[in-house]
């Protein structure tokens, strides 16, 4: 009995593992978020790289220089394969140069290096066969271009965000956020003031706390949740709500915003048949829902 449950264990693992390791679909959510990546990066570092202002600097300017050349060539889809590791090798720069070696306080945040995580693992995508010059290039040639793609790239940066929130409910799996402490801290620090007197008030205490356990299951499942097809239409709308909230009470910056950019890597062909019935894949192949079944 116990050989029995452990067999049908390690088969279900091995579907889900075999499933997303192998599994591929639309050409266009790995080019949609690539796009939204380089979205990401210019209001994350836009500012404090343009070439202009780091002229007095040679070091500063040649990470400026790649940093617009590679963003450039990866937004635009231009030799998508190559201009993807040079991105790579850019955001490698930022982050262990400038920030480790250097010391640039602001590029060693967690925050920050979440973005530098998904340069560094974007080339394992094939980002580059649509939205993309290289795919109206290819079809100019007279080349049909791929509709459908491996997805195993994205279930690798899905693992950021199952990482991200593994670790953050396992660092709040602390009694003082539990009974909502650290999370009026936050918000009298930076959302009300330090005149509400919310430590004097059971009932907001109450609030707090149910806050701060909310969050702490909020985000366990989220890391195993979205893994799961029949519970991304839920989860995915109560975590843009759970980003949106963080965004506009606490100063996350881009994080909120990388997250739900991340939601895309977790999505498969039957997510994508739900959400466009009839429109996700365009290949003979491929059963799709005629006008009377939708």
């Amino acid at each position: 009995m116990i050989g029995t449950r452990l067999w049908w264990a390690m088969a279900k693992v091995r579907r889900f593992v075999t499933g997303h390791l192998y599994g591929t679909g639309p050409a266009w959510l790995p080019a949609l978020f690539r796009v939204l990546y380089v979205a990401l990066l210019w209001s994350r570092f836009g500012r404090e790289l343009r070439p202009y202002r780091l002229r007095d600097d040679p070091w500063w300017l040649a990470i400026s220089l790649a940093f617009w050349l590679s963003t450039i060539l990866v937004g635009l889809g231009i030799l998508t394969r190559w201009s993807t590791v040079l991105l790579a090798l850019t955001v490698a720069a930022m982050g262990f140069g400038m920030g480790v070696l250097v010391g640039f306080y602001d590029w060693r945040h967690h925050h920050t290096w979440l973005l530098f995580y998904i340069g560094l693992l974007l080339p394992l995508t094939a980002s580059g066969y649509a939205l993309s010059v290289d795919a109206w290039w290819a079809a100019r040639r007279g080349r049909s271009p791929r509709v459908e793609v491996p997805y195993w790239g994205l279930r690798m940066l899905a693992l950021i965000a199952t990482s991200c929130y593994l670790f953050g409910a396992w660092d709040k799996l602390q009694w003082t956020f539990l009974r909502g402490d650290r999370v009026a801290h936050h918000l009298m620090s930076t959302t009300l003031g330090g005149g509400w007197p919310l430590d004097q008030a059971w009932g907001w205490r109450i609030v707090f706390a149910l806050l701060g356990s909310g969050i702490v299951a909020l985000e366990f499942s989220l890391a195993i949740g979205l893994w799961h097809r029949r519970l991304r239409p839920v989860l995915i709308p109560l975590g843009v709500l759970f980003h949106l909230g963080l965004y506009l009470t606490l100063p996350v910056g881009t994080f909120s915003a990388t997250i739900c950019v991340l939601y895309l890597c977790f999505l498969d062909e039957q997510d994508l048949r739900w959400l466009w019935p009839g429109g996700a894949v365009r290949d003979d192949n491929l059963p799709v829902r005629s006008k009377s079944e939708s």
